[in-house]
């Protein structure tokens, strides 16, 4: 009979010494953990998940017959509410994204540190239940949550974000919030020369519960758009948890047409959550081949997190087919259309970065193409 309280949990690694070892450490918490199975290789792993329908698994990258990367890319699609979480001696970056690609939640290095493994498996399962109930409130109040992601920086995220913002707030006389969730390197203070406002961490810090007073940490860009800065330095990012996002969200809802948020580079707990209850992302990305190489392992990390292609739609920023790569080669790589194509227009972009003002609000650069695009997209919204 099935613990109902316990996350249900299977170990794979091909070295049964890990394997013991991992035990030992999770019995400890026995009254939250229950090892239900263990495997020494990637083909096992699959059939022990079809059996035990567990929570989470332990996944080693190096077994034999099917490696934990293949096994993980099996599950992810087979058992969507299992969720894989790879152990490797391996700290590069290029190995995480790899992992992520494959369909894993999570990603922890050998040597098991018990405090980090118990605080991670926690993590995963609380994410993957909140995915099972209905979208907070940003859906039952009809509110749309639109986040724009990138998996490389310098694609013109954020610019895309301020603008489109304003268009909708300006234009079209919608009520939007703005929110700057890229906690390391946030811009959009920057975008819009407001140094010195209050931030998201303010927020945090003060601990606010309720609008009235969250609107003491909102600054009125302009008409109808309000905006919630990121941190001013990267430190302030850690104190900022999926909770935290939740209630903003939460008190927004029942205030705004539309939350926008400009997400950080990453698959951080905070930036996942925001993607999981999104109603659409638009994924940015630019015509530079680094930018196109990064977008595709992007890409497919949404798919293995159960994205289609309804809710993920490709933006392709400074589009410029003069240097040998076309709109059509990027759509073959990215196995689907382009949902816009913005087009590169140094000079007005870069004056409107560099004077910290939106061009959205500029007479001039709103005859420019890029406005003109981002207005269709905001209409379609």
């Amino acid at each position: 009979m099935r613990s109902l309280n316990k996350i249900r949990i299977v170990i794979a690694d091909d070295i049964e010494e890990t394997r013991s070892l991992l035990k030992q450490v999770l019995t400890l918490d026995h009254e939250h953990f229950e090892i239900v199975g263990e495997a020494g290789d990637g083909q096992e792993v699959i059939k022990l998940c079809g059996k035990l329908k567990p929570d989470i698994i332990l996944m080693d990258i190096n077994m034999p017959i099917l490696n934990g990367l293949e096994a993980t890319e099996q599950i992810s699609s087979m058992y969507p509410m299992t969720d894989v979480i790879i152990m490797s001696v391996q700290s590069d970056a290029e190995y995480l994204k790899t992992a992520m690609s494959a369909g894993a939640k999570g990603y922890i290095l050998k040597p098991i540190n018990h405090e980090e493994v118990t605080d991670l498996i926690q993590k995963t399962f609380d994410r993957n239940k909140d995915i099972r109930k209905l979208k907070v409130n940003v859906e039952k109040k009809e509110t749309k949550l639109v986040s724009l992601y990138s998996f490389k920086g310098g694609v013109g995220k954020s610019v895309i974000a301020l603008n489109l913002s304003v268009i909708l707030a300006n234009k079209l006389n919608k009520k939007v919030l703005l929110v700057d969730l890229d906690l390391h390197f946030g811009d959009i203070s920057l975008l819009t020369n407001k140094h010195m406002e209050k931030t998201i961490l303010d927020f945090v810090d003060d601990a606010v519960d309720d609008y009235e007073n969250m609107k003491g940490y909102l600054h009125n860009y302009c008409t109808n758009l309000d905006i919630l800065f990121a941190p001013l330095s990267p430190e302030g990012a850690e104190y900022i948890s999926k909770d935290v996002i939740k209630k903003i969200f939460e008190m927004a809802s029942e205030q705004y047409d539309y939350i926008i948020v400009d997400t950080g580079v990453n698959f951080e707990e905070h930036t996942l959550f925001t993607l999981d209850h999104s109603d659409l992302i638009f994924f940015v990305s630019s015509m530079e081949m680094t930018s196109i190489k990064n977008s595709k392992l992007g890409l497919g990390v949404m798919k293995s997190l159960n994205y289609d292609d309804e809710k993920v739609k490709v933006i392709i920023n400074l589009g410029n087919e003069k240097f040998g790569v076309s709109k059509k080669d990027i759509e073959k790589v990215f196995e689907q259309p382009a949902y816009a194509y913005l087009l590169e227009e140094i000079k007005p972009i870069r004056m409107s970065v560099n004077r910290g003002h939106a061009l959205a609000l500029d007479h001039k650069g709103k005859s420019t193409k890029f406005y003109k695009n981002l207005l269709k997209i905001a209409k379609e919204l």
